[in-house]
Order: structure tokens, then C-alpha cells, then sequence
């Protein structure tokens, strides 16, 4: 994506004010945008479409302008015959609890960058509050970059999953459960020193268990954060029957599965998670559909829920218009194994959950191409609660699916994770498994 097509986003984009681009819409100011009614309402927003209204294929042309570039050249491979996507309510009031923003307004000021782009003095909360950041500093999308993974995910992510490898001629499923743990900036945790109560001196913490759904073989697997360029990953093997240190893909972000007798191909991996690792640029900020908050149920609720014919579109669902910012990310040194050397992420501003990742083996050759789908933990009537304070709101986007295309290729990559909450059932236990010792006992 060209600086000149982002110049022609800000400007012209539906919900992108000229004014300031980065003001975050009101809830619902979309929602009279069409015909002779939007006049009652100053701050609605023209669109060519109205919540509620269901698109079918016939209709994917009015999506074009709402949807990265890159996934509308490939639009075949999410959009297809038979799709139902119905509009959401616009700029819905995803922001999290109060105590995490108290506790970005508590550290104002206080983190820093050194001078290799890592984040030092970062206590709780977003390390840069959004409004001290000047678009025009050269470090202002270094900045967004770490306020992103420092994003609000309560107490982590857990659940069960469902993981399929799609390939011209090969298809692979893998099912399973999984944990991710932030261990360090808790703003939860001020009684413990904003650290969640774990002897790991890492900065997250993620694991699980998973099985080939061909041939039954299982592994498991703990992952750890320890500020080398990608985690630290141990793996037990069903057939090996002992723990052993593995070359963990080359990728910074956690693992949901170990994939064990799989094959992957290049191109499907994410990159960008550890911001001083890259260099970043701000592309612009502009309005994107996106399945944010989706409804429709999928593993394990939904175990023969359809996704296309190419496996991997959760176009048959809710989808939502969110403002976006956009990020490109640059590997300082080379490229990663799979060839990548440069990304586009599409962060919501809101929230900083992701929404949409574009990968590139080098300034034009395309690499691996996705979306993410989230659910609102307040719409689900069952949701855990903190374990230390049943009262305290939980009001987090999890991630609850995803689907991932390699340009060059038919290879792709679809994840559901339907029932996945970020509250842990038992933290006593979840400190236990967090632990590389806990491998051994299987």
C-alpha cells in the first residue's frame, strides 16, 4: 500500500475527518448516515450501507473502500457466494475499565525509549498515552507500536481450539487448549507490584496441549518471553517422551499449538510483536469493516460451521466499522525465515486489538495476508470474573478466531477459539503450568 493511496484514505475515507483523523467517532454516529434522516444527526457519517443490513455477495463492491487494499485484491478468498455479513453497530464503546486507564494516567511520562527502540520504566497501563503522542515525532509510530502490545487483555487468553493447516492438496487439523499470560504491567495486580505472582522472569507466558486430528499425536508445550528475538519454547513429544528446548518458528508472537507432523508454508507466520526489533511508520488512520465483535459460533460451539470455499472467511458474520491505525513495521536486520521483511498491521484505535495483517518478503513481493476476529466479553451473560474482585469489570475484546492466506500460494491457516475468555479459571493451577517443570509429569 502506497503513501499516496493512505494520503487518499485520510482524506477522502468515509468517518475519516480531515479535521482530526485521529478523534475516535461517537458511538453510533453512523447509524442515521443514510438518506434525508443523517441531517438530523451533524456528526453522522455517509456510508453506503446501514447497520443492520445483511451483504451478500452480490453487494461486496460497497466493502471495497472499508477493507484493507490487499485483502480486496484477494477478496475472492474471503468474500464468496452464499455470505450473509451483516452490519454491526459502528464505533461501538469497546474501551477497557477504568483501572487500566487510571493506571495509563497514573505513569504519564514515565516510560521511556532508549536508544535500540526497547521500552524501559513501563509500570502499568499504556506506556504512551494516546494524546501525548505527535503523529509528526519520529518516534510516534515506535510509540503506537509498543502501546499496541502493551494493549489491555485482562488476564490473558485461555481456552480450547481448533487449528486447520489448508493446502492445495494437504489439509491438516489440530485441536487442543492453550493459555497466554502477561506476567509484567498488570494493572490488575497493583497488591503484587503490577506483576502477575509467577517465579518466571519473563515478560509473558503461553502454552497448551494439541493433537493431529489424522494421525492422534500429541505434544505440549511452554513458551516464554525473555526479551531474546524470538521466545524460548520447550516442547514434550508423545513419541520422544521427554521435554525437550525447540526452534521455536521465527516469529515473536506466542504459539497457540505445537504442531506436531505438520507442514507449513512460509508466509503464515506474524511478525511485529517486539517493536524494537523494527522499524516503524505511521500510514495514516482510516474507518475499516472489520468481524470485531462476532456472533456467529464457531469451534468449539460450531464444530461444522462453513468458511468458504477457500477455508478461511468469517464473512458470514457480524462485521463492524471501527476507526484503524495503520502500522508498517520493518525487520531492522534482513528478514525473518520466511522471507518476510516488512508487514502492514491495521490496529483498531480504540482498543488496540488487531484487525488486519498484510506481509511482504520485500518492498512488493506478497507474503502471508489475514484478519482477526474478537468477542465482547460483555455481551456474554456467562463470563468469568476476577478471581480477587468479582466486581471489577472484565470489558475485553478476546480473540476468538482468524484466518491467514499466503498471496503466492493456496497454503492458509484458519484458527477458532469460540469459548476463549481472559480470565483463568484457577490461577493457583495456572502459576503450575506455567512452569516448564510441569512438561515432565506427562
Amino acid at each position: 500500500m502506497g503513501m499516496m493511496a493512505v494520503i487518499y484514505v485520510l482524506a477522502h475515507a468515509p468517518g475519516a475527518s480531515a479535521a482530526d483523523p485521529w478523534a475516535i467517532p461517537a458511538e453510533g454516529s453512523c447509524e442515521l448516515g443514510v438518506g434525508p434522516e443523517a441531517s438530523a444527526r451533524p456528526d453522522a457519517v455517509a456510508l453506503p450501507f446501514r447497520v443492520g443490513e445483511v451483504l451478500n455477495e452480490q453487494k461486496t463492491e460497497v466493502l471495497k473502500p472499508f477493507v484493507p487494499e490487499e485483502l480486496w485484491a484477494n477478496r475472492d478468498r474471503f468474500f464468496y457466494e452464499g455470505m450473509q455479513l451483516e452490519i454491526g453497530p459502528c464505533y461501538r464503546d469497546y474501551s477497557p475499565p477504568a483501572f487500566f486507564e487510571q493506571a495509563t494516567k497514573r505513569f504519564r511520562g514515565q516510560a521511556r525509549l532508549s536508544s535500540d527502540g526497547a521500552l524501559e520504566n513501563h509500570q502499568a497501563g499504556l506506556p504512551f498515552a494516546p494524546d501525548t503522542i505527535d503523529p509528526n515525532d519520529p518516534q510516534a509510530a515506535l510509540r503506537w507500536a509498543w502501546n499496541w502490545v502493551s494493549r489491555y487483555r485482562a488476564g490473558g487468553s485461555f481456552g480450547k481450539f481448533s487449528l486447520s493447516l489448508l493446502a492445495r492438496d494437504l489439509h491438516q487439523r489440530f485441536t487442543g487448549e492453550f493459555f497466554f499470560v502477561p506476567l509484567a504491567a498488570r494493572a490488575d495486580r497493583e497488591g503484587d507490584g503490577f506483576r502477575f505472582p509467577a517465579p518466571l522472569a519473563a515478560d509473558w507466558s503461553a502454552g497448551g496441549e494439541s493433537r493431529n486430528a489424522d494421525t492422534s499425536e500429541e505434544c505440549k508445550f511452554r513458551q516464554y518471553a525473555t526479551g531474546k528475538r524470538t521466545p524460548d519454547l520447550f516442547i514434550w513429544h508423545a513419541a520422544a517422551r521427554k521435554v525437550r528446548r525447540a526452534t521455536a518458528p521465527d516469529s515473536e508472537f506466542s504459539l497457540i499449538a505445537c504442531l506436531a507432523d505438520a507442514s507449513i508454508g512460509g508466509g503464515l507466520f506474524l511478525h511485529g510483536e517486539s517493536p524494537a526489533l523494527h522499524d516503524w511508520k505511521i500510514l495514516g488512520v482510516r474507518d475499516v469493516l472489520a468481524p470485531i465483535n462476532a456472533r456467529v459460533p464457531a469451534y468449539p460451539v460450531e464444530k461444522s460451521r462453513g468458511f468458504g470455499p477457500a477455508g478461511v472467511s468469517f464473512a458470514s458474520d457480524r462485521w463492524e466499522l471501527r476507526r484503524a491505525i495503520v502500522l508498517e513495521g520493518r525487520f531492522k536486520q534482513g528478514s525473518f525465515g520466511d522471507g518476510v521483511s516488512r508487514y502492514v498491521w491495521y490496529i483498531d484505535l480504540q482498543t488496540l486489538f488487531p484487525l488486519y495483517y498484510a506481509a511482504y518478503r520485500n518492498d512488493s513481493e506478497r507474503g502471508g495476508l489475514g484478519y482477526f476476529v474478537g468477542r465482547w466479553s460483555e455481551d456474554r451473560a456467562d463470563y468469568p470474573r476476577w478471581a480477587d474482585d468479582a466486581a471489577r469489570p472484565v470489558r475485553v475484546i478476546d480473540q476468538v478466531g482468524s484466518g491467514l492466506i499466503d498471496w503466492n500460494k493456496q497454503d492458509s491457516v484458519r484458527a477458532e477459539a469460540w469459548e476463549a475468555v481472559s480470565i483463568p479459571s484457577d490461577e493457583t493451577k495456572l502459576v503450575r503450568q506455567m512452569s516448564q517443570s510441569s512438561l515432565r509429569g506427562h
